[in-house]
């Protein structure tokens, strides 16, 4: 049961990465602005090219990841889960780094409703573990049936992984806290 739970968390986190990319395309927030607005980054790391460079390996890792798990490869699942493991330790290490600098700030996650706080770093976090000990305890070795239920479970868990975060820095905005 817990392999499942954590191929199920990990492949949320892989659907979560394609539906960030996909909405910051979508809202027309492109990437280079939220990273040069943060002004953590060098001049020569905030430009269009490592911007859309950093949206396409979210959007490959994730579809990669998906179609992996699907598909019932463990070497693919296993590759997909650690670079997914690594984007989202990168991502939660850059906005722990934007919030010691900058406060609770949009973190570009989902357009200007993320914030950099302490639920969107937990979030990364979570997923970061979870991908990583998938690659080593949770093969994708089941029936299609399951791969699809689990596919299911998983796009609900993306999307209550991104609700919660919003709620969370609706809440404390409210309160005046900052996540």
């Amino acid at each position: 049961m817990v392999n499942v739970t954590l191929a199920i968390v990990a492949l949320a986190g892989h659907l979560l990465l394609v539906a960030a990319a996909l909405q910051r395309l979508a809202t027309r927030m492109p990437l280079r602005h939220t990273l040069d607005r943060h002004r953590l980054l060098p001049p020569g790391l905030r430009g269009a090219a490592v911007a859309a460079g950093i949206e396409a390996v979210h959007l490959l890792t994730g579809l990669f990841g998906a179609v992996a798990f699907l598909a019932g490869g463990q070497s693919a699942w296993r590759f997909a889960c650690l670079a997914a493991a690594v984007q989202y330790t990168g991502f939660a290490a850059y906005l722990g780094a934007l919030r010691r600098r900058s406060g609770t700030v949009p973190c570009g996650c989902f357009g200007e409703r993320g914030r950099a706080g302490g639920p969107a770093i937990t979030r990364a976090v979570g997923f970061a573990a979870a991908a990583g000990l998938a690659a080593v305890l949770a093969p994708a070795n089941s029936d299609v049936s399951e791969r699809l239920v689990a596919l299911a479970v998983a796009a609900a868990v993306a999307g209550l992984a991104g609700y919660v975060v919003a709620v969370l820095d609706a809440v404390s905005e409210v309160r005046g806290t900052g996540a």
